[in-house]
C-alpha cells in the first residue's frame, strides 16, 4: 500500500494504544517513512474491533 501523499510503500508498525477505556497491547498499523502518517488496513481494523470487543 502506497502513502497517497508521499508515493512510498507504508511500513508496518506495531505499538500500544487506548480505546474506550481498553488499552491494547501490539496493535498493528501501516506509517509511512517520510510523512509518519498512520493508517490500519481492513484486516487490522477487524482485529482492532475483535480485541477491543467494539
Amino acid at each position: 500500500m502506497l502513502c497517497p501523499n508521499c508515493f512510498i510503500e507504508y511500513v508496518e508498525v506495531t505499538f500500544d494504544c487506548e480505546i474506550d477505556g481498553v488499552v491494547l497491547h501490539d496493535v498493528k498499523a501501516l506509517k509511512c517513512p517520510r510523512c509518519q502518517e498512520e493508517v490500519f488496513s481492513p484486516e487490522q481494523q477487524q482485529e482492532i474491533q475483535k480485541r477491543a470487543c467494539i
